[in-house]
């Protein structure tokens, strides 16, 4: 899989304000910081989510439509990027990922699309399943069920 150009990235974060939560691992005095984690969350309007449903939505590069700008109504969320550069950073990442599916975004449909092995073993962990209706590789967690 082809992962978003570090633009589409930027673009996303412009439009939501809060779609990035970056892990400094080394943070100063015992380094000269790094970032050693990263989970990015799109917030999905009505239109994104159904998107994803109709196999429409792009993740290399998000429309901006279907992203929610602050104080818009959000539908659902999709987890664009989970890493981890070691096991600290990675272990953050799903700690993360946990509370915010069980705290903040515990009311939502979520989406992802794994790249990786361990990537689909963490959407499981968060109680993800494949979803049939959409691209193949999409995967779907209700919490709400």
């Amino acid at each position: 899989m082809t992962l978003a150009p570090v633009s589409a990235s930027v673009a996303a974060h412009a439009r939501t304000k809060a779609s990035i939560w970056v892990l400094d691992g080394h943070p100063p005095p015992e380094g000269h910081g790094g970032i050693t984690g990263v989970l990015v969350n799109l917030p999905l309007t009505a239109e994104g989510e159904i998107a994803i449903l109709l196999g429409r939505f792009s993740a290399h590069a998000p429309d901006p439509e279907h992203l929610c700008a602050p104080g818009d109504p959000v539908s659902a969320m999709y987890i664009w990027f989970t890493g981890g550069s070691d096991l600290r950073g990675k272990t953050a990442v799903m700690r993360t990922a946990f509370a915010w599916r069980d705290g903040a975004y515990g009311g939502l449909r979520a989406y992802s699309r794994a790249a990786t092995g361990g990537g689909a073993r963490g959407l499981a962990s968060l109680r993800f399943a494949p979803l049939e209706l959409s691209h193949p590789g999409m995967m779907f967690c209700d919490k709400r069920r």
